[in-house]
C-alpha cells in the first residue's frame, strides 16, 4: 500500500480499505451509507457490484443493482437501499 490509503484492521466491518474521511470501499451492500428509507444523501458515491445484487431505489426508480454493473449516486439525490 502506498499514500494514505491504509488498511482497516476491524473485523467485519464492511470496510476494507480507507483514504482517510474522503475515500472508503465496502465489501458489503449492507455497509454503505445508504438507509432503507428514502433519504436524500449528503454525500456522492460510486458503486460497482461484483458479486451478488442488491435493490436500489432512486428517487422512487427501483433497480436490481447486480454483478459487474456501475452504480453513481450524487449528492443531494433521494435514495433508500432495500
Amino acid at each position: 500500500m502506498s499514500g494514505n490509503i491504509k488498511k482497516i484492521v476491524e473485523p467485519n466491518s464492511g470496510i476494507d480499505y480507507s483514504l482517510e474521511k474522503d475515500f472508503k470501499i465496502f465489501t458489503l451492500s449492507k455497509e454503505l451509507p445508504i438507509t432503507t428509507y428514502p433519504s436524500y444523501i449528503r454525500l456522492g458515491i460510486v458503486i460497482y457490484c461484483v458479486k451478488g445484487n442488491a435493490k436500489i431505489d432512486i428517487y422512487s426508480n427501483k433497480h436490481i443493482i447486480t454483478p459487474k454493473e456501475l452504480i453513481i449516486i450524487l449528492p443531494g439525490q433521494l435514495v433508500a437501499l432495500t
